[in-house]
């Protein structure tokens, strides 16, 4: 089933470091984007601000809830740069204007954004999130990097790096250093790979 896709990304950032997944024992309720330097993150959607705090765990962290397509949605920005966290509890919010900046607060490990997309409320038990890459509008990437074209490739199940290097022509290495990808071997189902150009 083909998702329209309902939101902005919430980053020029195309790197996905880590993605979303709900099983095994290392699951991520969201999507990572990773990369050095000043990244301003935005609002994926319009919406109003439900929460705007510093958690131990998501560091800076905003979550906007949002009316689409007839749906409450609810959406997560976390480890933003200390102090970079313009708006506040209450705020109402257009798609795209800027929230905040990428940083590393919290538990985190690297500079990244840490995004979730949660169909209804957000809740601790994360019961609503679903993999947000689907839902983003790709447009804004080819729009924000016209100087390096780049095609995207949803990993599917028993697909390995080798097999999609020799798809498309491009190096193992080439593609696992523009996804930021340490262990060739550990690749997911449903994980969107950049695919450089050869």
């Amino acid at each position: 089933m083909e998702v329209i896709s309902m939101f902005r990304r919430p980053t020029s950032v195309t790197n996905l470091s880590n993605p979303f997944r709900t099983t095994g024992s290392n699951k991520h309720f969201g999507v990572d984007f990773a990369k050095s330097g000043t990244n301003p993150i935005v609002a994926a959607a319009d919406g109003t601000v439900s929460r705007s705090y510093v958690s131990s765990s998501y560091g800076e962290c905003i979550m906007i809830v949002h009316q689409v397509g007839g749906q409450v949605w609810e959406t997560v920005y976390a480890h933003m740069r200390s102090g970079s966290r313009r708006v506040s509890v209450g705020e109402r919010v257009k798609a795209g204007q800027t929230i905040g900046v990428m940083g590393n607060t919290g538990q985190s490990t690297g500079q990244h954004l840490h995004f979730e997309l949660h169909r209804g409320r957000w809740n601790s038990a994360k019961s609503n999130a679903v993999n947000p890459i689907p839902y983003l509008d790709e447009t804004q990437n080819q729009q924000s990097t016209p100087s390096t074209p780049a095609k995207s490739y949803t990993i599917a199940a028993g697909d390995t790096l080798s097999a999609i290097s020799q798809r498309y022509g491009v190096s193992v290495s080439a593609i696992a250093e523009a996804n930021n990808i340490q262990n060739v071997n550990q690749i997911y189902a449903g994980q969107r790979l950049i695919i450089p150009e050869s």
